[in-house]
């Protein structure tokens, strides 16, 4: 990712509608599933500028991992602790440490050069019966200048997913594609911008308020649904899998 697209981040994801909803999606898919249980360990696997893992420490015992510098930095401003510099194909923790892994807009990253090797390590540091959350770009055909800022090596379809986490010795509980309703008008635009623009720049760009409350309920609101059905496509993939015992796998 580009060095400035990190303070872009920084500055703009705890407000910032795409973030808001995918958090939202993420805490809300853990408290379903875990319901009621205490003392669970979580790993922030490719933690950024820490927005994710900010909010998740209130209930959990958090820790993190990037294999950027300039991600850590700003970590360290939001104060948090048990921060590793670290790629997600060599995780530095021993086998079945953690309860839940969430790895959020991570696998398709250029310095994540084997992603089946990442969701090897995944899998080998999460408990038995824990869960592993994912969300990953869609579609090549979706590619964009703001792909190129923060250094996008592929875009995924949901067929491929599935058999590189199976692979991995997952058992998928959810897979589905999200970002649905904004999907048709993004691509309008994306064609547009590679006819007549074609440049690297990020889309992380400040809304007015009104605006971003009014994107921010409607992914609430594809959020629950997202709770009763699968999303035939979208501008993002949601994956939730589970390390199962090795006497319950199939």
């Amino acid at each position: 990712m580009e060095v400035n697209e990190y303070r872009n981040i920084f500055l703009q994801e705890k407000q910032y509608w795409l973030y808001v909803g995918i958090r939202k999606l993420t805490i809300e898919t853990i408290n379903k599933i875990f319901s009621g249980k205490s003392n669970l360990k979580v790993l922030d696997a490719g933690c950024g500028t820490g927005g994710l893992i900010d909010e998740l420490q209130r209930n959990f015992a958090c820790y993190g991992i990037d294999i950027s510098d300039e991600a850590l930095k700003f970590c360290k401003v939001r104060d948090l602790n048990n921060i590793i510099n670290a790629s997600v194909e060599k995780i530095p923790f021993a086998n079945n440490t953690f309860d839940i892994i969430v790895s959020i807009d991570v696998l398709y990253h250029l310095l994540v050069a084997d992603d089946t090797a990442a969701l090897s390590e995944l899998f080998r540091v999460l408990n038995e019966n824990g869960i592993l959350i994912l969300n990953l770009a869609a579609y090549e055909f979706l590619r964009s200048g703001h792909d190129d800022v923060v250094h996008t090596r592929q875009r995924y379809v949901r067929k491929e997913l599935e058999a590189k986490v199976k692979q991995a010795g997952f058992t998928i509980t959810k897979l589905t594609y999200r970002n649905t309703v904004f999907f048709p008008l993004v691509c309008v635009i994306r064609v547009i911008n590679k006819l007549i623009n074609n440049q690297s720049e990020s889309d992380l760009k400040a809304l007015p308020g009104w605006l971003n409350r009014i994107l921010i309920n409607i992914l609430t609101i594809e959020n629950k649904i997202l709770n009763l059905i699968n999303l035939p496509f979208g501008l993002s993939i949601f994956c939730v899998a589970q390390k199962k015992k090795k006497q319950e796998a199939k």
